[in-house]
């Protein structure tokens, strides 16, 4: 990646390695697909919702968003990647998905830009989305961060497929703690309606 902002791959050389990369993200997770069918056979489904991962800008923002996809369906989550494309293409997608969590792919130091304007778009199409930006082994620190991508953009923002997944986590408990007060709130009622239908 250094290398390529550097300019010192050639393009043929890039679209060498990407491709030779996706083949093997690809050729891992087939190989990873019967695991977690049995995974998902034996434990409990995450609670995080459906889950969909998108590039910032391009191939390689493109292939760690197929890789967070494919680990996080390792872990049990409902999770797609879109490959990268025009950004009304991508949005289209999003807006047909309608995921609970958006996780947008972007490896410094240039993505940055790519991600804030994805981010808020990807609010416009899709209000009640949460949305991760995964700044991919980013230096700097959060609040620096958060201070380049404005308010109001990102939910959340991680720095490695581990952080995303314990961000999940986080996310799954929160929502399996609102179901229960849900219920909750729905068996009171259903017990108050009995109780007056019985007087």
């Amino acid at each position: 990646e250094e290398d390529r902002h550097e300019n010192q791959l050639d393009e043929e050389r890039q679209k060498f390695i990407y491709q030779s990369t996706r083949e093997l993200i690809e050729e891992l997770g087939e190989r990873n697909h019967e695991v977690t069918e049995q995974i998902e056979e034996a434990a409990q489904p995450a609670h995080a919702g459906s889950i969909l991962c998108i590039p910032a800008r391009d191939e390689a923002d493109d292939l760690v968003a197929l890789m967070l996809a494919q680990s996080l369906r390792e872990k049990g989550y409902d999770a797609k990647s879109i490959a990268i494309g025009f950004v009304e293409e991508m949005l289209t997608r999003v807006k047909e998905c309608q995921p609970d969590v958006l996780f947008v792919s972007a490896l410094p130091p240039f993505a940055v830009t790519h991600a804030r304007s994805l981010c808020r778009r990807a609010h416009q199409v899709c209000a009640n989305v949460k949305v991760v930006i995964g700044l991919w082994g980013a230096a700097v620190d959060r609040k620096t961060l958060q201070q380049r991508l404005g308010s109001g953009c990102a939910d959340y923002l991680v720095h490695s497929i581990a952080e995303a997944e314990l961000q999940l986590r986080l996310l799954s408990n929160a929502r399996a703690k609102t179901d229960d007060i849900a219920v909750e709130k729905q068996d009171d009622a259903t017990s108050a309606a009995l109780s007056e239908s019985t007087k």
